[in-house]
Formats: C-alpha cells, structure tokens, sequence
C-alpha cells in the first residue's frame, strides 16, 4: 500500500466525487434492467444491488459535505475556502462564526472517519435558521429553498408513496460504511426488490441534484 499523504482537497472536491458516485450507479442500474440469463444465478444480481446501496451513502455524504462547504464559502469570504485544504479550514473557522447567534463546532465537521452527517445536517438547520444578512426576507425565502432541497434534514417523507418513504427512511438511517463487507438482514431483504431499489437510487441521483442546485455560491459564479 502506499503511504503517500492525502492529496489536497477541497469542499468542491466532493461535489466531484458524488458525481463519480453517481456515473457508476447509472451504469450498474442498467444492468438490472438486463435479461436474467445475463447472470450466473440471483446472487450475481444481488450483488450489484449491493453495490448500489453502498454507494448511495456516498452520494448522500458527499453532497451533505459540500453543501456545508458551500455555506462555509458564502459566509467567509475572507478564508479562501474554495482554495484551502479541508482540514486546515476547520481550524480557520474555530473562531470565525461570531455571525451566528448559536454555536456551532466545525472542529472535524469534515473528518473522514465521522460518517454520520448528524452533525452536518445540523450546522446546515442551524445555519438556515439564523438571519445574517440585511435582506431578511430574502434570506428567508432562499434557506426555505435550501431546506426543502435536503428532504433528510426532518425526515420529511422521502417519497409520495408511503410505502416507499418508509423503506427509502430505512435504508438512509442504517447505512454505514462497512456496507462493503456485511449488510443486515433487514438491509438485505430489502434489497430483494430490484424496482425498489432502482427507485431509491433515482432518489439520491435527484437529491444529489437539488443540493447542487440550491447551494452553489462557488460553481454558479463559475458559469457566469
């Protein structure tokens, strides 16, 4: 194994790994449209299956990451976020949300090791939740626009079909990293149905998309 130091990165730099994410679930989604005799048995099948769920995580985390970076970006103009590396900015931002009327930890807010994106979800709620510019009514209306974008947040339902919503619940709240090696028993059954979870997938593809959307401060100056 290498022992080469983590490359330099950034908050926009895992906008492009959800988009990496994203290419190889709808490549791996085809294949469960294919016919059955593609495959050596259903294992083979489940296995993809598998394969997409584990990804999904990733895209779910990798979008939540960069849209905490983005409001990072906006608020702190002066900290060079779109440039600096993700752990020297945690330490530049220690001191710099005195703008905000409730405290809030960045300190490993990015670390690759917490993959629960609690504490993510409720900087962006908390962040949402404070007026820091003159213009309040249009801030409003835009962290309206940015909730409704991350439908994980308060558990809204996840999809118009009640039943969906309840399985798509399920298989957010129990993904875990070590998705690559085991899966639960309820995970599993779960997976059984390829509609479901070609649905579920098209959920994260189109929840990657609303948070593109939505937090862009960076990449919609980019275009202009």
């Amino acid at each position: 194994m290498s022992s080469d130091k983590r490359p330099h990165t950034t908050y926009i730099d895992y906008l492009r790994a959800a988009e990496t994410h994203i290419a190889a679930c709808k490549e791996l989604r085809k294949r469960l449209k294919e016919w059955d005799s593609l495959y050596h048995d259903h294992k083979d099948k489940h296995k993809i299956k598998r394969e997409l769920y584990y990804l999904s995580g990733y895209i779910i985390e990798c979008m939540v990451c960069y849209a905490v970076g983005d409001i990072l970006d906006e608020l702190n103009p002066e900290e060079n976020i779109h440039e600096e590396n993700i752990l020297s900015i945690n330490k530049a931002l220690k001191t710099s949300v005195s703008s905000f009327k409730k405290s809030i930890t960045f300190n490993f807010l990015f670390k690759e090791g917490e993959h629960k994106i609690e504490k993510k979800l409720k900087f962006i709620k908390e962040a949402g939740e404070n007026n820091i510019r003159s213009d309040r009514k249009k801030r409003k209306s835009r962290n309206e626009s940015r909730r409704e974008s991350i439908p994980i947040l308060d558990h809204f339902n996840l999809h118009k079909d009640d039943d969906l919503s309840r399985y798509f619940k399920q298989l957010y709240e129990k993904w875990l990293p070590h998705a690559r090696y085991k899966l639960s028993d309820e995970i599993e059954n779960i997976l059984k149905d390829d509609e479901l979870i070609r649905e579920y997938i098209e959920f994260t593809i189109q929840f990657a998309n609303m948070i593109r959307r939505n937090f862009n401060h960076r990449t919609k100056r980019k275009r202009k």
